[in-house]
């Protein structure tokens, strides 16, 4: 989009400004670099207690959709079972030979979540990084992610998400153990934004040329129009929506929640953690209000 930012053309300038804002929060192969060898470093005290064991990264890390306050997403692999009872005890022990080895500081586990994992920060980098234990499907999330990005929405996946990345964060919004919205929730909401977009489905516009324009309809939908109590969202083929109340993921006592099925498994919905919905909803409001 050939504009200028003197030009009275809001969209265009807002544009512009998105396209400048990903530009300068994109990681550089040097910062990129100094999360390779904090994940080394946490993996040497991972493999003094189980050797046998895997440390993988996934999340935004390894789609390099992280923006430069993003937490690092690790998980342990052992072939054990994931359930709670059972990572704990792993996730305690972890907790403390990484303390004793000053991997970490700031060590915590948060045992009451969902899915219970260690909040702490690397000794010497000082990234934020989260573990868990024996929970594949973030890791095999991976591949979904990169097919968004990179096969269906090279451009437009990638810039809206740092944006309202950084928007939720500036918020206290991004945390889903506070029920916050996470990365690959936010995602998928992006993804099916784009793929319904009836002027994009038309070919009518270009989205990596208009995201000015996509981030105000963005907002409008999940902030003023999406019906929340009775619509779930799906975004594997064929992608749309679908009546929650006809499926096992509507809340009763939450009525309004956020609902997303798992394009990896179509009985798992994602965004049940995020009961903070209606807070987000409200700044997406309010975002489109004050733009």
């Amino acid at each position: 989009m050939n504009c200028f930012p003197y030009i009275h053309n809001n969209p265009c300038r807002l544009h512009n400004e998105v396209v400048d804002f990903v530009n300068y929060v994109s990681p550089t192969p040097e910062e990129h670099q100094l999360r390779l060898w904090a994940v080394e470093r946490i993996r040497r005290v991972v493999n003094s207690l189980w050797p046998s064991g895997e440390l993988k990264v996934f999340g935004s890390f390894t789609t390099k959709l992280y923006l430069p306050h993003s937490d690092l997403d690790l998980v342990i692999l052992t072939g054990e079972s994931g359930d709670k009872d059972v990572c704990l005890p792993h996730l305690n022990r972890l907790s403390r030979a990484l303390l004793q080895a000053r991997a970490v500081e700031d060590c915590t586990v948060i045992s009451k979540a969902r899915i219970p994992i260690i909040k702490a920060v690397e000794g010497i980098s000082k990234f934020h990084i989260d573990i868990s234990f024996n929970q594949p499907n973030g890791a095999e999330a991976v591949e979904i992610i990169r097919r968004f990005q990179e096969e269906d929405w090279p451009v437009s996946l990638r810039s809206l998400l740092f944006l309202i990345k950084q928007f939720l964060y500036q918020r206290g919004l991004n945390e889903v153990y506070s029920g916050g919205l996470g990365s690959y929730a936010l995602i998928n909401m992006i993804t099916s934004f784009l793929q319904l977009h009836p002027r994009i489905r038309s070919g009518q516009i270009d989205p990596a040329e208009n995201l000015g324009v996509l981030l105000m309809e963005f907002f409008e939908l999940y902030g003023k129009t999406f019906r929340y109590r009775t619509t779930g969202i799906k975004t594997s083929h064929p992608p749309g929506y679908f009546d929650k109340r006809n499926r096992s993921f509507f809340q009763p006592g939450r009525p309004f929640a956020l609902c997303i099925e798992d394009p990896q498994d179509p009985t798992n919905d994602i965004s049940q953690g995020t009961f903070g919905i209606a807070r987000i909803r409200s700044c997406f409001g309010g975002a489109l209000d004050m733009l």
